[in-house]
């Protein structure tokens, strides 16, 4: 494990991350589970706009970060 200056922020960046590989896997698999119950085709406009929702959380995230960061100096 690094004991460097920015190891704690890589590390909450890791867990984030699997964060959101792990609710991504969830919700395909509730689509796939959904789909596979219905003889109909449906459309799952609300996984893409909630995958935006979470990369543009990731980037205020960021954005935070950065703004901390100018306003401790």
């Amino acid at each position: 494990m690094s004991d460097g200056p920015h190891a704690q922020q890589k590390a909450q960046d890791c867990q984030q991350e699997l964060l959101r590989e792990r609710t991504l896997e969830r919700l395909e698999g509730i689509v796939r589970r959904d789909a596979a119950r219905s003889a109909t085709e449906h459309h799952y406009s609300w996984l893409e706009s909630y995958v935006e929702r979470l990369e543009g959380k990731e980037a205020r995230s960021e954005y935070y970060t950065l703004l901390e960061e100018e306003r401790s100096r």
